[in-house]
């Protein structure tokens, strides 16, 4: 009787942790991957749920003395590449060293984002 339980406590346990890794397998994407785009690198970004809305935010730096980065929109995509947003944010400039977080609200399910690619407006 106890080797039949322990049995299947031990099931038990190795089925809750196969299920963890493959879900943290699964969700692995592309979003927070650096990007450099021109002068501008866009780096952590991430995609938040509150409520029924997502948050995306991300950090742009600049490695040259100033960019003239007006604004730029970042493309959702979900891992077929099926566009799920276009998302835009005001940047207004970056000087050499200086870096910005920039948030945007999207009420779009974004729950299946996987990639992201940027295109930057300049002044």
């Amino acid at each position: 009787m106890k080797k039949g339980i322990i049995i299947i406590v031990t099931l038990i346990v190795i089925s809750i942790v196969t299920i963890f890794a493959f879900n943290y397998v699964k969700n692995k994407n592309l979003i927070s991957k650096e990007k450099k785009v021109g002068d501008v690198i866009f780096t952590k970004a991430k995609i938040k749920k509150d409520g029924k809305s997502y948050f995306f935010s991300v950090t742009l730096k600049c490695k040259v003395d100033q960019t003239d980065i007006e604004s730029f929109d970042a493309v959702i995509k979900n891992k077929k590449g099926k566009e799920l947003d276009v998302l835009s944010g005001y940047v207004g400039g970056l000087k050499k060293g200086e870096t910005k977080i920039i948030q945007v609200k999207s009420d779009k399910d974004l729950s299946h984002a996987y990639e992201i690619n940027y295109t930057v407006y300049k002044q």
